[in-house]
């Protein structure tokens, strides 16, 4: 009877030896398939239009982002800051406190 256990014990040794060999070997292949997937060299590498697409829209956002924040265009083109008051016509550009007449117009007294 005492030899029938230690044959047993024997075979559990091994079964459990086996198994988990065997689920050593699946974690290790999961864990490189989970690392393929989080790796970006590799998705741009399988998927170059997809991360492109990625890249402008994530340009397009932190640009709007940030450009809302820093200045707004005006209609010749040049960024001024954008000044949030009374004196700010419906685009956003800053009106000056009083009007601004040109060098070439002020009389010479």
């Amino acid at each position: 009877m005492d030899q029938g256990r230690v044959l047993e014990a024997e075979r559990l040794t091994r079964e459990t030896e086996t198994t988990r060999a065997k689920i050593m070997g699946t974690v290790g292949g999961l864990r490189d398939n989970v690392n393929k997937a989080v790796d970006w060299r590799e998705q741009v590498e399988r998927r170059p239009a997809t991360a492109l697409a990625v890249a402008a829209a994530g340009a397009m956002f932190v640009g709007h982002w940030l450009g809302g924040r820093i200045a707004a265009p005006t209609s010749r083109g040049r960024a001024v800051p954008r000044v949030h008051d009374e004196r700010a016509d419906s685009a956003g550009r800053h009106l000056p406190e009083r009007p601004v007449v040109p060098r070439w117009s002020r009389s010479r007294s």
